[in-house]
């Protein structure tokens, strides 16, 4: 396998299967078995990403990660933990877990739950009560070389809880600068191997497109539907776990330049070939997600229970609360029809309103064109009466009145127009 920045290997690889007393028809088997205990309905946590992390895992080991190995059964063990760190993963996270109560919950006492889960499914499989000899990628070890193996690799899976990484960031900063490298080799081997191991299991943003895009999006695809399940069962909502409020450019924004980026220039002060190779292409990706528009969803409603994705016969609870309540998809698309209806609604009452003010403009009109003309004609019966009297100077007054009243009469009308309008 060729590592990123690296010669192409040849040769048989680490050599294994001879220096541990195992034939490749286990090894063979054992992956089989390991694999088959992935979910692959989850969107990220699958055998796909298990497959990854050992890639990568590998490829930190060839840009010079394997010098930090003080002897082959560290290396050895540090793989088989990238194989095994996220078996058996239900979809849901350390804080779902914690928040449903779930049994898994209960069992590790809340304490790196799925983490605990993993090391322990694996061992179970390999060498429990009813695990199959055929898997037994140890079986060829002595007992103190097990010992050591299953300590490495419960050590490192535990390592890979994220409430820990920004620990781990500081004591490898710590290490890097109060220790000289053959010290840090000689006496924190497995401190970095454990380092290398976290550092794969982030390393989406590590991966040149569209690789990265497509880890993104199965990533936030398993959050969401968590944060679906959330709102059902009326916990807690997860962050990035809210599909109607998480931006998929800040989330990216936030993971790589808080999370993986520093991580990464930190290993790479004691791997350099990082600084050459893996650490542009992270900066790549972060100026990607920069210059992409926003994306923050729009809301839609004040409610936070929509779009859950749920089957439509989930039972439902109704809930104002921002975590309860999860709808499904028949009821995002009914939110929607009811959506229609009452705007539908809305346009009916503003026509009715417009008529009606209509056909009141037209019945004022009517009136004070009607009283107009009753006062028009007793005005004129008046200049009757005057003129009969006789009066130059009452006449030409009453003449101009008859002016005027005309040109009232237009005015009115244009003025009463123009106010409909």
């Amino acid at each position: 396998a060729a590592a990123p920045g690296g010669e192409q290997q040849t040769g048989g690889g680490y050599g294994f299967p001879t220096e541990f007393n195992f034939n490749e028809e286990t090894l063979c088997n054992f992956l089989r078995a390991m694999e088959s205990e992935y979910n692959r309905e989850n969107p990220y946590h699958n055998n796909i990403h298990a497959a990854d992390v050992l890639q990568t895992m590998h490829s930190l080991l060839q840009m010079g990660g394997k010098e930090f190995a003080q002897a082959d059964i560290q290396t050895f063990s540090i793989l088989l933990a990238a194989v095994v760190h996220d078996v058996g993963h239900p979809g849901y996270n350390n804080a779902y877990q914690v928040n449903a109560k779930s049994a898994l919950a209960l069992t590790y006492n809340d304490i790196s739950v799925l983490e605990n889960m993993h090391a322990s499914k694996a061992f179970s499989l390999i060498m429990g009560e009813n695990s199959d000899r055929k898997i037994n990628i140890l079986s060829g070890l002595r007992r103190a070389q097990i010992a050591a193996v299953r300590k490495i690799i419960v050590d490192a899976i535990l390592h890979t809880d994220m409430t820990k990484h920004f620990t781990l960031v500081d004591q490898m900063k710590g290490l890097l600068v109060s220790s000289d490298m053959d010290e840090i080799k000689r006496d924190h081997s497995l401190e970095v191997l454990n380092y290398m191991l976290h550092l794969a299991d982030v390393s989406n943003p590590a991966k040149p497109a569209p690789l990265f895009l497509e880890w993104t999006d199965r990533c936030l695809k398993e959050f969401f539907l968590q944060g679906d399940m959330e709102k059902h069962n009326r916990l807690p909502l997860s962050p990035l776990c809210d599909r109607e409020k998480t931006s998929r450019k800040q989330s990216q924004i936030g993971f790589v330049a808080y999370v993986v980026e520093p991580a990464y220039e930190v290993m790479a002060k004691a791997l350099p070939r990082l600084e050459e190779t893996v650490v542009p292409i992270i900066r790549d990706n972060l100026a990607y997600w920069k210059c992409l528009p926003d994306d923050t969803p729009k809301q839609k409603s004040t409610s936070s229970n929509g779009g859950s994705g749920l089957p439509d016969d989930t039972p439902m609870q109704k809930s104002s609360s921002s975590n309860g309540g999860s709808g499904s998809g028949s009821a995002s698309a009914s939110g929607k029809g009811e959506t229609k209806k009452v705007a539908a609604a809305k346009a009916s009452k503003v026509e009715e309103k417009k008529e009606e003010a209509e056909a009141e403009a037209k019945a004022t009109k009517t009136t004070t064109t009607t009283t107009h003309n009753e006062t028009t004609k007793k005005k004129k019966e008046q200049k009757k009466q005057i003129r009969g009297g006789g009066g130059g100077t009452v006449k030409k007054e009453a003449d101009d009145d008859d002016d005027d009243d005309d040109a009232a009469d237009e005015n009115g009308e244009w003025t009463l127009e123009d106010h409909e309008a």
